[in-house]
């Protein structure tokens, strides 16, 4: 009777002594599993990340207001910058190795509009490696149209060429940063696959006036020259 007694009212305590440190050391473990692995300042270090110097309009930075877009259109703010590139321009294009950082007061004195930078991560450069732009021979003449309910590299503004057909400029590895309606210009460009860096821009949904404009040729203009008036 006594062995029971015994069996019944100290094992149990028996056991949670165990059970109660076990459960302690297990958490500890879990806990520093995750903690250890985390990474303190996420994006990609390695210099492998291509992006587009353009201009953010209102905007600060290492740079000024000159921020990268990623080649899905978001845009990230230069704000530390640890390599010895010391300026930039619009169209340029770079490898670069980055970490997200904090913001902090360094900028609050460079102001140069009132208007709202765009939405943007602020980040520190690690490394920065000028991309090489493919040798073209800027010698295709278009005329810059103004084509209804589309999008691009020049917002709604694409490139007509001397068939009628028309080229949407998708990236833009120019310095121009607009068009002129009507303008004539010759254009170095290669041909690429539309992404979804323009997916937050609002249109309306009906197909362009001219219907040669229905079945674009999608593109990247690596240069453009102004064409005068003969």
């Amino acid at each position: 009777m006594k062995k029971d007694i015994l069996k019944r009212n100290f094992l149990p305590k028996l056991r949670r002594s165990f059970l109660l440190p076990a459960l302690f050391l297990a958490a500890v473990s879990t806990g520093c599993e995750r903690s250890c692995t985390d990474d303190p300042a996420p994006g990609n270090q390695a210099c492998t990340t291509e992006v587009t110097v353009e201009s953010a309009g209102c905007a600060s930075g290492a740079f000024q207001s000159r921020w990268f877009k990623l080649p899905n259109g978001e845009w990230l703010q230069p704000f530390e910058n640890q390599t010895n590139i010391t300026s930039v321009e619009p169209g340029q294009r770079y490898t670069i190795g980055y970490e997200i950082m904090k913001r902090d007061n360094r900028y609050d004195k460079q102001v140069v509009c009132l208007a709202l930078p765009p939405t943007g991560k602020a980040i520190r450069i690690l490394c920065m490696t000028p991309m090489e732009v493919p040798t073209v021979y800027c010698d295709t003449y278009v005329t810059a149209r103004n084509v209804n309910c589309s999008l691009g590299a020049w917002g709604n503004t694409w490139l007509q060429l001397h068939n009628g057909h028309y080229l949407q400029p998708w990236q833009n590895n120019t310095a121009t940063q607009t068009l002129v309606e009507g303008a004539r210009y010759k254009i170095g460009f290669t041909p690429m696959a539309r992404d979804n860096r323009y997916i937050n821009i609002n249109t309306c949904a009906a197909m362009p006036l001219d219907s040669m404009a229905w079945s674009p040729q999608v593109v990247s203009v690596n240069c453009l020259e102004p064409v005068g008036e003969n």
